[in-house]
Formats: structure tokens, C-alpha cells, sequence
């Protein structure tokens, strides 16, 4: 009896087996089911296909050079022609529903969208994904010329899986462009372009396609001339008149030196915040670095004079000082043309 009903349970497992293979065959064959939603996932026949990339820089709200990042916001539109959609036209579909471009985005932060993940399709199987980008992306900033510098800035954009045999990735300019101002404080825009920009994924020894919105942006040099660079200057011209003081007040000619270094210490501090710590120097690096060395000179020079005026040399000191204020005036002027101008 037990091996009765253990061989109707195995006849009916196979039956319905048979009748759920069957069905699914069935459902392949027809339109809309099985293989053809699955196609509706993979990209439109004839590769590669083309995707024409626009890209609208509505703002820059911050560049950060310490901690080397962008806050931007912009428009994306991607537009190609899938003739599966053909019957949609006038249609908004949802992203999951369609093949799209996998677009991600290189070196984002914290890039938040603003517009629902949607496509836009017309006739002819036209399809255009529309988008909205507001967040922060790193940018690897090359300083060496900070303050005098300009920044290229890259929104790079991949597509994983998709190799540019498979994807081309165009610029759409009708699409493409800035708006006249931006919010960010201190930086002159200037124009942007598309450029082919494919990326390679080392792990797997493959190419994706790819391209990037290339952007520059000039740095405003009067912040750092009135609230840097002249009070400096101004502090190193403050140390050469321990030349001018007479040789034998020494201890005011070494005061003096002491409080040209320290107030060089105290910017050197607000210069580090600046910047992020790079190993190179910048040209405001080098110019902190000549009128360190320089004052310091000036201190050791005024210790030398005091020991002079000390063994009763004064004809000697008043010779130094006499000369050193020439050749601290050649040393400055040497310092800011290797640090600003060469």
C-alpha cells in the first residue's frame, strides 16, 4: 500500500513537470513573453550603439583644494534609438522596463539624482533619459602653481560591461553647454567639452566605454594678493629695518627679527589650510619658504652685529648693516620673481 501511493506521488511530480515545461514553451512563443521580455533587456540590434551624451552645467557651487572636491550641479540627457519601443512612442516607461545605458559616474562623493529613473520615448523607437546631478565629486587638483592656477575639472561617465565596440558615446551639443554664473567665490569659468574617454577595469583586464564633460576654471588672485601675499611682503620689508637701526641697539634690531619670524610662522599655518598636503611646492610654498630663509638671515645678522658692537667694533657693524640692506633688497626682489613670475 505505502509503495502505492509513493509511486502515484512520483507519477504526479512528473506530470507536473511535463505541464509547467510545456506552458513555459508556450509563453516563449508568444509576443511579449519569455525570450522576447528578455530582449527587451539586451541592447538594440546593430552595434555599436549609439548614445549621444548632452550635458548641462547649471552650477558650481564649491571647489574645496583641501580636501579636493567639486560641488556641481547639472543636467544629463542620453539619447539612442531602440526600434523594440517603437509601439511605446509618446510613452513614459520606467528605467527597469527598458535597456539603457548602465552610465555610472567616476569619482563620485555624494552625487544625488532629482528626477525620477525614467524614459521618454518617441517616435521611432527614440528613447532619452533625462537626469539631474546635484553633489560632490573628487577632483585631483595639480597645485604647483597656487595660487596663479587654473583647474580642469572631469565628469567622467562609464558604462560597465560595455565595451566601446559595443556602446559609442557621443556628444550631443545641442544638449551640451554652462549657465552665465556660477555661485562659487573666487573662480572665473570657462567653457566645457566632451572627449572620448574610455576606461579600463585592471581586474579584469577589460575596456569600457566611456567619456567625460571636461571643464576649466581659472583661480581669482585677489583674495590672495590683498590678504596674503602684500601682508607678507609687508612683514619681510618690517625685518630689513634691522639694517636701518642704529648698531648699537641691538636688542631692538634682534626684537625686531624675532617678531618678523613668528608672524611667518603664525601664516604658515593659515597657507596649510589652504592647500591639502601635497608633496610638491607650490609657488606660495616657495615664496613662505625664501622669506623664512630670509628673515631668519636677518635675525642671524643682528646677532653678528651685536657681537661686533660687544667687542667694540662699530665701525664693522655699521659697514654690515650698511651693505646687507642692499643685498636683503636684491634677496627679496630675487625670491618673488623665482616664486610668482619664473
Amino acid at each position: 500500500m505505502t509503495k502505492g501511493l509513493e509511486r502515484m506521488a512520483y507519477l504526479l511530480r512528473q506530470g507536473l513537470c511535463r505541464v509547467l515545461v510545456c506552458g513555459l514553451f508556450f509563453f516563449s512563443l508568444l509576443p511579449g513573453g519569455g525570450a522576447a521580455a528578455a530582449d527587451d533587456q539586451s541592447p538594440p540590434s546593430g552595434q555599436p550603439v549609439e548614445v549621444s551624451l548632452g550635458l548641462y552645467l547649471l552650477d558650481v557651487l564649491s571647489i574645496d583644494d583641501s580636501e579636493q572636491t567639486v560641488t556641481i550641479d547639472f543636467g544629463l540627457s542620453a539619447r539612442w534609438v531602440d526600434k523594440r519601443l517603437a509601439s511605446k512612442a509618446g510613452q513614459t516607461i520606467p528605467l527597469e522596463e527598458a535597456w539603457a545605458p548602465n552610465l555610472q559616474m567616476m569619482s563620485n562623493k555624494n552625487i544625488r539624482l532629482t528626477r525620477p529613473a525614467v524614459l521618454h520615448v518617441t517616435e521611432g523607437g527614440k528613447v532619452e533619459y533625462l537626469q539631474r546631478y546635484i553633489g560632490e565629486i573628487w577632483h585631483a587638483s595639480d597645485l604647483s602653481n597656487f595660487p596663479l592656477d587654473n583647474q580642469t575639472f572631469s565628469i567622467q561617465l562609464i558604462t560597465p560591461g560595455n565595451t566601446p565596440q559595443q556602446i559609442r558615446l557621443v556628444e550631443n551639443r545641442e544638449k551640451t553647454g554652462q549657465s552665465d554664473a556660477w555661485s562659487v567665490v573666487g573662480w572665473d569659468r570657462f567653457s566645457g567639452h566632451w572627449k572620448n574617454d574610455p576606461f579600463f577595469f585592471q581586474p579584469a583586464q577589460q575596456e569600457f566605454a566611456g567619456a567625460a564633460y571636461v571643464f576649466t576654471a581659472h583661480r581669482k588672485q585677489g583674495y590672495y594678493y590683498w590678504k596674503v601675499i602684500i601682508p607678507l611682503c609687508l612683514v619681510i620689508l618690517m625685518s630689513g629695518a634691522v639694517f636701518w637701526i642704529d648698531a648699537s641697539n641691538s636688542s631692538s634690531q634682534i626684537s625686531v627679527a624675532y617678531t618678523a619670524i613668528l608672524t611667518l610662522v603664525a601664516y604658515r599655518f593659515l597657507i596649510g589650510n589652504m592647500v591639502p598636503e601635497v608633496s610638491y611646492m607650490t609657488r606660495l610654498d616657495r615664496f613662505m619658504l625664501g622669506a623664512s630663509i630670509l628673515v631668519f638671515c636677518v635675525l642671524g645678522e643682528a646677532i653678528w652685529t651685536g657681537r661686533l658692537m660687544a667687542r667694540g667694533k662699530l665701525a664693522t657693524a655699521v659697514r654690515v648693516d650698511y651693505w646687507c640692506r642692499w643685498i636683503f633688497l636684491a634677496a627679496f626682489i630675487v625670491i618673488g620673481l623665482v616664486s610668482f613670475v619664473f
